[in-house]
């Protein structure tokens, strides 16, 4: 009786790491984040970029805004890329700018909440979000580059502020629902 109970448990924890590895959680947030969050230090190693690592095929996720003690300032480029279930991301008040490509081809992404820390969009940041609806940018972005929400076809809402000072070429082109 104590083996089945051994080999049950030990099957338990193969099966729960196979989930884990292959990004089967529905979201995560807290702690886990600095294990399936992949950062990466920037200027002289006083802040870091986060990209997805091993989140990729999560539905939610939330960026944390300091890792290892320090700021996370930057979504990198191409950082969340083709992240096909990401439904939903939380960007904290410490991210100041997001790359190029950080969210393209996120097609299950529905809105997204851009806060006021950030002050650029790269190229491309949000292109093909074809479920994209609603986007709100937060009050310093000066800049939104060129074709920053090219494709979202479902987009049908977007606050840009006053602060925004260019929008570059074709950045919402194919944006047929706005």
């Amino acid at each position: 009786m104590m083996k089945k109970g051994i080999i049950f448990l030990i099957i338990c924890l193969i099966v729960s790491l196979f989930l884990t590895a292959t990004g089967c959680e529905s979201s995560i947030n807290g702690s886990q984040n600095e294990q399936l969050l992949d950062f990466y230090p920037l200027h002289d190693g006083l802040e870091y970029g986060v990209m997805v690592g091993k989140a990729k095929y999560l539905s939610q996720i939330v960026i944390p805004e300091t890792y290892l003690g320090l700021p996370v300032t930057t979504i990198l480029s191409k950082g969340f890329s083709d992240c096909n279930d990401l439904r939903s991301i939380i960007i904290p008040g410490s991210v100041t700018s997001i790359g190029s490509s950080a969210f393209s081809y996120c097609s299950s992404l529905t809105s997204i909440t851009i806060p006021d820390s950030v002050t650029s969009i790269g190229s491309y940041a949000f292109s093909d979000c074809s479920s994209l609806t609603s986007v709100t940018i937060g009050d310093s972005v000066t800049s939104i580059s060129d074709y920053a929400f090219y494709n979202c076809s479902s987009l049908t809402s977007i606050t840009i502020p006053n602060s925004v000072t260019s929008i570059g070429e074709s950045a919402f082109s194919g944006c047929s629902s706005l």
